[in-house]
């Protein structure tokens, strides 16, 4: 027999399992047969005989190789003041509502194809109805991971869910279906709960797709996967050169809880966002789509998807200007290896007003050595972008998190518009 394999028995045509006079019997039985001190259930909440230890969870990733239990109580430190018992008594579950949650908890972690890991984060999802569709649609959607099936399916999941005509590889989904998503991991010995979210399928993918809309951003001509699945926005926050690309484990679970209810993205999804830009000099097109997303959804912040060519927000202008003193000196030093980004960038983008002065000389000296054509191109683009900024003798102080976010997206949009350009230029 194979390891964790189950057995069922038959009554008739039926299970017994599903047999109403079998079952009560069996619960009766297991009632009247325990020594256990009747208490009120948490669960419940009737009058039941309570658990004293509750059987092992298996399954979730990092956790003892021999299972671990949610609620465990292994010291008497750790129990209530005043309660008259031991162990799990300190949280009455009765010994039904024990057996119940632990035997469909381990029945969910058995499915390995409807069970994924997020960091040190593992997560379990199903439906009340249907429950294997709309499993496989929602971490479709979540997860995409095959670029040219997955572009289709979901800009059709994304047209569906307007209409809540949800359909998925030729299955009408319920709109209304109750849907589950539980995040676990491992903590000292036992399983901490991160999150628990129950909505209807409807609403969980649509709060998906809304996610999705806030990521949107323009992205280099060579990206052709139209969606950044959750797992690259994870890793965006990790250093490219660790070793455990694992994200922050409580980071996760609030960014996965942000995205199934529609609410704010954690600002640590965001302060890291930035840090890494920082520390490696390298704003990728998922780390904008995350600046871009969070300053949407958190900040009400608008047209943030591609170059504005009308906004005045003078940190968003500044960005736009320090890509271009980058793209004199490209022009100025071809295939030069180092830019004014390896140097400068940091503290442009925290204190520009110390900054700015130095670039604008530099500019002066790359620009003297580009030909007539390039030099008249430059100065207009430069010109234009400087009017745009406040005449003002004014020294401002360093920016704030929000601020440097809106100088990076400045940056990012001009730099895109560029290679856009430039694309353009030799497939002409």
């Amino acid at each position: 027999m194979q390891k964790g394999a189950k057995i069922i028995f038959m009554f008739g045509e039926n299970f017994v399992s599903d047999d109403a006079e079998i079952k009560m019997a069996w619960e009766n039985y297991n009632q009247n047969s325990t020594n256990s001190p009747s208490m009120q259930c948490l669960v419940t909440g009737k009058i039941l005989p309570i658990a004293k230890i509750h059987s092992k969870i298996n399954g979730v990733k990092d956790a003892h190789t021999a299972g671990a239990s949610i609620v465990t109580f292994n010291a008497a430190a750790f129990e209530s003041y005043g309660r008259d018992g031991e162990q799990n008594l300190n949280a009455p579950v009765s010994e039904y509502a024990a057996f119940a949650y632990t035997t469909a908890l381990n029945d969910l972690l058995f499915d390995a194809e409807h069970k994924k890991f997020l960091g040190d984060m593992t997560v379990v999802y199903w439906a009340e109805e249907n429950s294997t569709a709309c499993q496989d649609c929602f971490m479709e959607f979540l997860l995409p991971s095959d670029e040219e099936i997955s572009n289709k399916t979901l800009n059709d999941l994304m047209a569906g869910i307007q209409k809540q005509n949800i359909i998925f590889k030729g299955t009408k989904l319920n709109y209304d279906n109750p849907f589950y998503i539980l995040g676990l991991s491992p903590n000292s010995g036992r399983i901490s709960i991160r999150f628990f979210l129950e909505k209807s399928f409807g609403e969980v993918v649509k709060n998906i797709s809304k996610h999705y809309e806030d990521l949107k951003i323009i992205k280099p001509e060579f990206n052709k996967f139209e969606y950044i699945p959750l797992w690259q926005i994870l890793r965006a926050t990790v250093s490219s050169k660790s070793k455990d690309k694992s994200a922050s484990p409580l980071m996760s679970g609030a960014v996965v809880r942000a995205i199934m209810t529609g609410t704010d993205y954690p600002v640590s999804l965001f302060q890291n966002t930035i840090l890494r830009i920082k520390a490696e000099q390298s704003i990728t097109y998922e780390k904008a789509a995350i600046i871009k997303a969070y300053l949407t959804r958190n900040k009400g912040r608008e047209n943030l998807m591609a170059l504005d060519e009308n906004s005045n927000d003078r940190n968003y202008v500044l960005g736009r200007i320090f890509s271009v003193f980058e793209a004199i000196q490209y022009a100025a030093n071809p295939g030069i290896n180092s830019t004014i980004k390896d140097k400068y960038f940091n503290s442009a983008c925290a204190n520009p007003d110390h900054i700015f002065p130095i670039l604008q000389k530099l500019s002066v000296h790359h620009l003297k050595k580009l030909e007539k054509g390039a030099k008249i191109y430059f100065d207009k683009q430069l010109t234009n972008l400087m009017n745009k900024l406040e005449l003002t003798e004014k020294k401002f102080s360093p920016l704030t998190l929000e601020e440097q976010g809106i100088f990076i997206l400045g940056y990012y949009h001009q730099t895109q518009e560029r290679y856009k350009s430039k694309g353009a230029k030799e497939n002409g």
